[in-house]
């Protein structure tokens, strides 16, 4: 195996001591009141919910928490990279290309990412230099629900994006109990091709101040003009199966929403650019680093003493050596976890410089947008198609 064993042993212990008081249960039980059925009716399912959930559910996360125990105490567990099996570098480079959307090796990925971080780092710099009081206090964005935050976005969102007809969403609360207090902020529930339901945005409700910077950027990460708007764009549309959902290029869709919750910054009026702009470079700092990370412990083959060192010389501070090994077992766990959000950043933003550089004044970021959207799902070699019929199409002719 390699697992961070565990982890998955609190997280199991956590569903487990709830038993039939979780929330889980009940919100399950609000669902079947939500369809109106008779009280006779909606009795009957819910005491069918019940056995399922005492007799199958609970029961399997026992099991799942006894053999982690198991591994544990007597097992063999691999607690380095993919390096440490028989041709686990040469899997790592797939796995990678997989989650990059696209051929490029792995040293090429961590050419890329060493001058992107190198790049950013001094962008910061300059951005210090300029205010030396820049992140002596995080400022507030004046939101008090997450509604708001999308309402606004949507109002302003059109003058860069384009515009799609139907955008209503529901937002609803992850379960406390499989709410992680360290992991996920929020997701978007991914509609089904052939259904209506409302768009969802789930939240965390053990995550962040609302009207923090970190959760309006995760909301438009997961919202509005990220993934709630990018897949109305693209059920609305395009009519390829294949480029809404089979070819399923994870860099190209956490890579755009990335790239859009970077995008909606500039509807902060009421913050300090010069912060917004700092927030995100370090952001992007900080990802490259681990992606850098990553590469080292799957491919390099680093201890965990190799990765505190790297992690120690790009600014990580970790207050003990079990915070160093609990980051280190992070990645170990989940190689190539943040390649398709900051490579595919990388890739969507390289490509906007070109059209850039390509177009001068006659480049418009309108345009451009529509250009990526309409990749759908599909791989950087689709999406750099549109762009080049976009660059051709805005040139004048000769």
């Amino acid at each position: 195996l390699m697992l961070d064993l565990q982890s998955v042993i609190d997280y199991c212990s956590g569903i487990l001591e709830q038993g039939e008081y979780s929330s889980i249960l009940t919100s399950m039980y609000e669902n079947i009141d939500a369809l109106s059925l008779s009280s006779e009716a909606a009795a009957d399912y819910k005491e069918e919910l019940r056995r399922a959930f005492t007799e199958s559910f609970l029961p399997a996360y026992e099991d799942i928490k006894n053999v982690m125990e198991e591994f544990l105490n007597s097992g063999s567990n691999n607690e380095e990279g993919l390096a440490k099996f028989e041709h686990g570098k040469e899997y790592y480079e797939l796995l990678l290309q997989q989650n990059t959307g696209s051929n490029k090796t792995v040293e090429e990925i961590r050419g890329i990412m060493e001058d992107a971080y190198t790049t950013h780092l001094q962008n910061l710099i300059l951005l210090i230099q300029k205010k030396s009081d820049l992140f002596s206090k995080e400022p507030q964005t004046g939101y008090s629900s997450y509604e708001d935050m999308l309402d606004d976005i949507q109002q302003w969102m059109f003058e860069d994006f384009p515009e799609v007809s139907e955008l209503s969403y529901h937002i609803k609360e992850i379960n406390e109990e499989i709410a992680s207090s360290s992991g996920v902020a929020a997701y978007f529930n991914v509609p089904p091709l052939d259904g209506s339901s409302v768009r969802q945005l789930r939240v965390n409700p053990k995550l962040g101040d609302i009207s923090s910077v970190a959760t309006y950027s995760t909301v438009a990460h997961e919202g509005f003009p990220g993934h709630m708007y990018q897949y109305a764009y693209m059920y609305e549309n395009l009519s390829s199966p294949f480029r809404k959902a089979l070819v399923n290029t994870p860099a190209y869709t956490e890579g755009y929403a990335v790239y859009a919750q970077f995008e909606a910054m500039k509807y902060l009026d009421g913050v300090d650019q010069d912060y917004l702009k700092a927030y995100m470079e370090n952001e992007l700092i900080s990802y490259y680093a681990i992606i850098l990370a990553d590469i080292g412990i799957h491919y390099d083959g680093w201890s965990t003493e190799e990765f505190g060192e790297f992690m120690s010389n790009a600014g990580f501070m970790f207050e003990t050596d079990n915070a160093v090994k609990a980051q280190y077992l992070q990645l170990q766990a989940n190689p190539c976890a943040f390649q398709p959000y900051y490579v595919g950043y990388y890739e969507i933003s390289a490509l906007k410089s070109f059209a850039e550089e390509k177009l001068g004044n006659s480049f418009d970021s309108k345009s451009f947008n529509e250009a990526i959207l309409k990749s759908g799902n599909a791989p950087f070699s689709v999406v750099e198609k549109n762009v080049d019929a976009y660059i051709a199409a805005q040139r004048p002719a000769a």
